[in-house]
């Protein structure tokens, strides 16, 4: 298309037709209404005006088939798009209505009611009991009259006039008298309750002529724990507590472990005066006692124990005054500390050939065993230790010192299994 002067072009958009500003076709122009589009020039009119509007109307479809194809320009499209999109809505309305329109109601549940009614029981008839008729009464019994003879005023019998003799009786049914072992602080005696005695230290009891009996009094003698008013033999005893014995041999096996520090209530000491001292020092005292009063046909030995062993013979000794001055500087050396290893104390005692009888004192449970922490298992080991070692069957008397349940049960079972005695004792004075 060559340039041509003057002429118009038709807008495919709104439909105005408007002349060309330039005058080459083909080139893009621009409507007064925004859209830009190639210009084709229009013609000018024919004889006919049929044929002006058939050349407008096939540049219009020209123009819609170029638009369609390249989809540079979405307006024929967006309108044919909305309007689809409002038909699709119309028909969905209609489509709700009719359905609203059909759906039925729910008919409604009809309305449940409980009836209660409530009657008044009838009233229960009790039977009324049939009379019984009283039994006849008996005739009353005729009246009895006693009739005593008076009794004779009984003579009296002339009294004896008092004389000032008094017969001592001695009994023999008690083997231990209490002794004196002391003065307390405010002067009063300190008496042991159990200390062996012979059958001649029973408490005398005075009477007069007419038998009736007088207070009692102690019989006079030596005014140690263990002696025998008149001269009797003497007697195995520990704590005042007398201990059976048929051997002739004794071993002590006493512990000095750290819990036999603290201070004891005073005590009386050998020669009877009011001492204080440690739990050691009092149980050293009973030992020393016990030692002083033995019979001299007795052979003795000492071993203290804590986890280690302190022994002053291999064997048992005679008791001899040598022997016994020995024995007491050796006791003396100790003071107290370390763990309680029970077991190997006893187990050295039982070695000795001579199979003496063991008195054991201790104031807990053992606590040293290797590669053991339960309590009950550390007993159950030093309990078979000792059982297997007591071949020949030695006595072991158990004492427990201030001790507690557990150590209680401990001893009790040592004492048990080795045909022994137990005894708690108290680190209180008599």
């Amino acid at each position: 298309m060559g340039a041509v002067m003057g002429l118009r072009t038709y807008c495919p958009a709104c439909g105005r037709v408007f002349r060309m500003a330039s005058e080459s076709e083909g080139t893009r122009v621009e409507c007064p209404c925004g859209d830009r589009f190639p210009a084709q020039a229009l013609r000018a009119p024919g004889p006919a005006a049929a044929g002006f509007l058939a050349e407008v109307g096939r540049m219009k479809q020209d123009y819609l088939r170029a638009t369609r194809l390249r989809g540079s320009h979405g307006g024929t499209s967006l309108s044919v798009f909305l309007g689809t999109a409002a038909a699709g809505c119309a028909v969905l309305g209609v489509a709700f209505l009719l359905l609203y329109s059909l759906r039925r109601p729910a008919a409604a549940e009809p309305e449940r009611y409980i009836a209660i009614r409530f009657e008044r029981p009838e009233p229960r008839r009790l039977p009324v009991p049939t009379p019984t008729p009283e039994p006849a009464r008996a005739a009353p019994m005729p009246a009895i009259t006693l009739s005593l003879a008076p009794t004779p005023a009984p003579t009296p019998t002339p009294t004896p006039t008092p004389t000032n003799t008094i017969t001592s009786t001695v009994t023999s049914t008690s083997t231990f008298t209490p002794t004196v072992l002391g003065a307390g602080p405010g002067g009063e005696p300190i008496l042991s309750p159990r200390t062996p005695a012979g059958p001649a230290g029973a408490v005398a009891v005075a009477s007069d002529a007419s038998g009736a009996p007088g207070p009692p009094r102690l019989p006079a003698g030596p005014s140690t724990a263990t002696s025998v008013a008149g001269g009797g033999e003497r007697e195995l005893h520990f704590f005042g507590h007398p201990l059976p014995e048929d051997r002739k041999a004794v071993c002590f096996v006493v512990d000095r472990s750290g819990s036999m520090s603290p201070a004891a209530e005073p005590y009386p000491d050998l020669s009877g005066r009011i001492t204080a001292g440690t739990k050691l020092d009092r149980a050293r005292i009973e030992v020393k006692r016990s030692l002083r009063d033995l019979p001299d046909s007795y052979r003795f030995n000492v071993i203290f124990f804590d986890e280690g062993i302190s022994k002053w013979r291999d064997r048992v000794r005679e008791r001899t005054e040598a022997n016994l001055a020995d024995v007491h500087a050796f006791m003396d050396g100790f003071r107290p500390g370390g763990t309680t290893n029970t077991s190997r104390a006893v187990l050295e005692a039982l070695r000795d050939p001579a199979g003496p009888t063991i008195i054991l004192l201790s104031d807990g449970l053992p606590t040293a065993v290797d590669e053991e922490d339960d309590p009950i298992r550390i007993a159950a080991l030093h309990r078979s230790r000792m059982l297997e070692a007591n071949t020949a069957g030695a006595v072991i008397h158990a004492f427990g010192f201030d001790i507690d349940y557990r150590g209680r049960a401990f001893l009790e079972r040592v004492a048990a299994d080795h045909g022994g005695l137990f005894r708690e004792v108290s680190s209180r004075a008599y």
